[in-house]
């Protein structure tokens, strides 16, 4: 579909002055208009322009004036010539002087409306001036819309909303038809006929080529992109009990992986297009309101976020540079506006129970498994299914007196069960948002307590933020974004590995449960968990993090900006813990202390300019950043009385205190350029320029440039219109990217310990840790990406789809040494690897609309492969084939996470008993000799069996309204194709006599003399020195999110003074398909002891804006 030329301001095809973020739902970014920006003084008056202009048309003329003033005209091409040539020749004239001196004296009427200039001709008759239009435009949440441009279709006679949403309009014929557009809005068009009034709600384009997105250091639009850059929806999951906004990401935008949480206040994993780094960090860059940001991500409210941008081809990300091999995720936060002030309060509760319930074994289950262990004895042969009329169990495994009492006393204890409870989420946000022309504001405040599963599992987050921008002269915009967090993780949480081998034979306590004295080894072997619950803790981590800008329109340069970013990153965490149990039980406490302070500050230069048909921008940087930590800990164990359990450490009989700290810097340079001609051909080019402390000498800093070009065929003059594919893009990209180390990798490090022997005693010495590498350098990605964008049905679905291809080089890896060196390994720059994939999302739009129904659908899809090309170019038997790394798990050819082992056989039966290897038993595993030579050997038989890497993962969104009325439901699924997405999942075997005493997984298919098809071999140590087990694929189909939310009817709450009101009730990852075994496939998670479950949530919440 070709671009429609601008009717309200010839010669160009949009604004081009200044952006604005607006908050519109929970995921777009809108652009501000020029006339909101204006201040009062600056509507009253115009300033003076020089022009020598001859032979120019009046329009030529008023794009000049447009130029220079940052004034734009309104006028009806119909009334007004502008066509007509002129000479101007003025110096320091005033706009109302210029027009007499083009148009003629009082032949044209010039009406200033904020930056808005409205020509009318002088004496136009009454009967063109009937009908008068006026209204509302406001958003679908029900706020008013500043902005929205309001033009006769047909014409160049129009207006835009004020700060209210309000617009009015005359000389409005009775057949016309107005048009309501917005960036980033669905466009409207509605017939005037005998209307006088006309109220437009105006409803977000999530599909639109026009919105706009965050690239890093500016904003563009996404019609205007040559790399791949994606927006999350995170409107889809608004309404979910997300307490981290990266929660919100998970199937949100294809390529991007987010991993489930099961701990309160826990960190989600999060990766971007699969992995490019043997050791180095594999976490994307994240950015916050512009700048880098190093905290919590969990420290950010997730109300606060305005949108989420993805940055994942090395066109787009190569303006991070060294940072941005792993991708880039930028959050924006909301922004105030210019309207009164609108206050919003939403709340909801979740409670929480696992997605999949594993219990441990109950009395029976674990008396039965204690006589499966001695099968041999509790059964007769030949074939062990009958039982032995002999056999007493107590006299056939070494259980100790407390588990033979439980025997006894029929004592049957949950230790899961007692251990654990429903869990709950807690939330309430508060915030204001408002302005006035020069002025705007977000404060917004939230409380969140989250309580887990497993006892004292407890997260509390108090945070607080102040967004603000003054424009205090018509060339200077100031502000700041800034936030407080405070977060209390206290409570210590027992061991779950040991609660669940705690059998069922004995309970925590010394006596009944109400003396509340605890036994100290329950089963004999390990440290009762239950006294975790007796520490006395304050873990609380706290973070202020502040951005001061400034920005600079530079006077008689249009479009041309200088801004000034500075942020402070502030980290501090007190922590005292004291527990009488620990230490061998004569008692632990600490105090301890950390900080981390960080300051960046970022110079930018920003110009975009338009020369008829061409178009272009430019962005320059130069930036810092310097961090540094510092903690110490006081520890002490001991203690004779606890009574002031951490006050008073120096009670204690052994004292040791530590400290450490770090210092880190960063300096950067970029430039980037883009090139638009006819909105067909779109070129961008980035250079960046990285140096980074933790490198070494020679390799301080390294260049990153990248390259990107689109072409929009369906703007050409052959492309025919039609309905089904309206347009189409074609995108190319190439850069470079690269990767960090760790600090002081490069440096040879000194240690202290007590190494030093004088006059027989041992003295605290220091030694050389580490050694040097004078030339470690950056780990560098070259990435091509290719994409396609299309539309189809007057663009009702539009489809993105993205091949890329990347290779690393110069990976940084602990290369081993030879031990008489004195050091086992240095840190160098070896190997490669390929990574590759492809990406498709589409979302469809009005599938069925009608007055009461719509349908909206989206689909991702995405998948990940990479192979390791080389590694160290050690080739130690000297076949001229590099060998691989068997003892890192590293294969050349073979992807990352390949799975190395023996192939299990099944399991030797009795009936096979004199075939059994003498190194195995009944019971056991057979493996399969790969070799056939009849012995088994960790050189000849062993084979990649697959690989942890999925095949592919896709997420599918239906969302239907009906009136007030909406329900949606989210799909998520990994797949793992063949051999793929695998993971060795064994359950512990309770291995040696003494290990009778643990308890396991009830329903684990293990293999008896009854049971000879299972799944798992038999309980017991292995006499073989060998791995190998069950891989099962973690293959999924997940309900991850469904919502039911109803919006109550603005006319009727708009009586009360409430302009929104909405209850929604929300499940969360309620059904799970799969044939993994244990507590979650997409964590991982089986049936070992130690595990944690994915939790499914019912929410039940409410939102209200007055």
């Amino acid at each position: 579909m070709k671009k429609k030329t601008n009717l309200l301001y010839p010669g160009k095809t949009g604004y081009r002055k200044v952006f604005r973020i607006m908050r519109i739902s929970l995921f777009l970014v809108l652009i501000s208009t020029l006339q909101i920006l204006a201040g009062n003084g600056y509507s009253q008056s115009t300033p003076r322009l020089t022009l020598d202009m001859k032979n120019a048309t009046i329009k030529d003329v008023l794009f000049q004036i447009e130029n220079q003033s940052g004034f734009y005209f309104l006028y009806d091409n119909s009334l007004i010539d502008v066509h007509k040539k002129v000479d101007v020749i003025v110096q320091n004239e005033q706009i109302d002087v210029i027009l007499n001196k083009i148009f003629g004296t009082g032949k044209v009427n010039a009406n200033i409306k904020d930056r808005h200039i409205v020509l009318t001709p002088a004496g136009v008759p009454v009967t063109q001036q009937t009908n008068k239009v006026s209204g509302t435009v406001t958003e679908s949440g029900g706020l008013p819309l500043p902005g929205v441009t309001v033009v006769i279709k047909g014409t160049t006679n129009g207006t835009v909303t004020n700060a209210d949403g309000e617009y009015s309009l005359s000389n409005i014929p009775e057949d016309a038809i107005l048009v309501f557009s917005f960036v980033g809005m669905r466009m409207q068009e509605v017939i005037v006929g005998n209307q006088s009034t006309i109220n437009i709600t105006m409803e977000v384009d999530a599909i639109g080529i026009e919105e706009v997105v965050a690239i890093g250091y500016g904003t563009q639009k996404k019609s205007d992109l040559t790399g791949s850059v994606q927006r999350a929806n995170i409107g889809l999951f608004e309404d979910s009990p997300n307490t981290n906004i990266l929660q919100s990401l998970s199937g949100s935008a294809p390529g991007l992986s987010i991993g489930k949480t099961y701990t309160a206040g826990s960190e989600p994993s999060m990766q971007i297009r699969g992995q490019n780094t043997l050791s180095g960090s594999t976490s994307p860059l994240i950015v916050l309101d512009g700048m880098i940001y190093r905290g919590n991500v969990g420290d950010i409210n997730p109300s606060d976020v305005e949108s989420v941008d993805i940055l994942k081809d090395a066109s787009s990300k190569a303006v991070y540079g060294a940072q941005a091999a792993n991708g880039v995720i930028i959050i924006t936060t909301k922004a105030g506006q210019r309207q009164k002030p609108m206050f919003n309060i939403s709340t909801y509760y979740s409670y929480q129970t696992p997605a999949n319930s594993l219990r441990t074994l109950n009395r029976e289950e674990f008396i039965q498994a204690a006589k499966d262990f001695v099968w041999k004895k509790a059964y007769l042969t030949p074939d062990y299914l009958t039982e032995n009329p002999d056999f007493v169990l107590t006299d056939n495994v070494a259980w100790q007196s407390n588990i033979l009492d439980g025997y006894n006393k029929g004592i049957g204890y949950d230790w899961v069960g007692n251990s654990t409870s429903l869990g709950r989420v807690y939330n309430t946000d508060f915030s204001v948002t408002g302005g006035a022309e020069d002025f705007t504001y977000m404060v917004s405040f939230n409380y969140n307590k989250q309580e887990g599963w497993v006892m004292n599992d407890i997260y509390n987050r108090k945070s607080g933020r102040i967004n603000l921008k003054y424009d205090i002269t018509e060339w200077l915009t100031i502000g700041t974004n800034s936030f407080l967090s405070f977060s209390d993780f206290s409570g210590d949480t027992p061991d779950f590995t040991t609660v669940a081998r705690m059998n069922p034979l004995v309970t925590p306590y010394l006596g009944n449960a109400e003396s509340g004295e605890y036994e100290p080894y329950p089963n004999g072997t390990y440290l009762n968990p239950f006294m975790n619950s007796a520490t006395v803790e304050k873990n609380i981590r706290n973070q202020l993090m502040t951005k001061a800008y400034a920005v600079i329109r530079v006077p008689k340069i249009k479009d041309l900006t200088y801004t000034a970013n500075y942020s402070y990153d502030y980290k501090w965490q007190p922590r005292v813990y004291s527990n009488e149990y620990m230490a061998g039980l004569t008692g632990r406490a600490y105090g301890a202390f950390s900080n981390n302070t960080g300051y960046i500050f970022d110079n930018i230069i920003n110009y975009s300019g338009q020369f008829g048909d061409h178009k272009i921008s430019a962005t320059l940087l130069a930036g810092i950043e310097k961090r540094d930590s510092y903690s110490f800990t006081a520890n002490g164990t001991g203690f004779t009385d606890m009574t002031l359990v951490y006050y008073a450490l120096e009670t204690a009989a052994n004292q040791t205190i530590s400290s450490s700290g770090w210092q880190e810097q960063y300096s950067y340079q970029m430039a980037r350029g883009n090139y638009n001609y006819k909105d067909k051909y779109f070129l961008t080019g980035t250079i960046r320029r990285d140096g980074f402390s933790g490198f070494a000498k020679n390799k301080k800093s390294a260049y990153f440039p990248s390259a990107g070009l689109a072409w929009v065929p369906s703007e050409e003059n052959f492309w025919n219109d039609n309905n089904v594919l309206n347009y189409i893009k074609l995108r190319a990209s190439y850069g470079v990217n690269g990767n960090t180390v760790s600090r002081y990798s490069s440096i040879a490090r000194v240690s202290r310990s007590n190494q030093y022997v004088f006059d027989n005693q041992s003295v605290l010495g220091q030694y050389i840790s580490s050694l040097a590498n004078n030339d470690l350098s950056w780990e560098k990605t070259n990435s091509y990406n290719f994409g396609v964008d299309f539309g189809l049905f007057n663009n009702k679905v539009m489809t993105n789809i993205d091949y890329y291809t990347s290779k690393t080089t110069d990976l940084i890896w602990n290369l081993a040494l030879p031990q008489l060196t004195g050091f086992s390994s240095i840190t160098s720059n070896v190997g490669e690897i390929d990574n590759r994939g492809i990406e498709m999302s589409l979302h469809a739009n009005d599938i069925l609309n009608t007055s009461a129904f719509e349908w909206s659908f989206d689909l991702f899809f995405d998948s990940n492969r990479n192979k390791i090309n080389k590694l160290i170019g050690l080739d130690s038997d000297g076949d001229g084939k590099e060998d691989d790394l068997i003892a890192s798990g590293l294969f050349i050819g073979e992807a990352i996470h390949s799975l190395y082992d023996y192939e299990v056989d099944g399991i030797w039966q009795i009936s096979e008993m004199d075939d059994v290897p003498s190194d195995s038993e009944v019971g056991m595993y057979k493996y399969k000799d790969i070799d056939g030579d009849g012995d088994l050997t960790p050189e000849k038989d062993r084979r990649i069996l697959g690989r942890q890497e999925p095949a592919y993962s896709f997420g599918m969104q239906n969302t239907f309204s009906y009136k007030n009325l909406s329900f949606s439901f989210f799909i998520k699924s990994i797949q793992g194709g063949k051999n793929g997405y695998m993971k060795l999942n064994e359950p512990d075997h309770r291995g040696g006599e003494v290990l009778t005493y643990m308890s396991w997984y009830a329903g684990i298919d293990y293999w008896t003399p009854s049971n000879p098809d299972a799944k798992y071999r038999r309980q017991g140590g292995d006499a073989r020195a060998y791995g190998g087990g069950t891989y099962q694929q973690r293959n999924f189909i997940r309900l991850q999110d469904i919502s039911l939310a109803y919006d109550f009817n603005k006319q009727i709450i708009q009586k009360i003074g409430v302009d929104n009101l909405k209850v929604y009730l929300t499940g969360k990852d309620l059904i799970t398909i799969t044939k993994w075994l244990g507590w979650d496939p997409e964590t991982g998670q089986g049936v070992a002891m130690g595990g944690y479950p994915v939790m499914k949530s019912i929410t039940l919440g409410l939102d209200i804006k007055f």
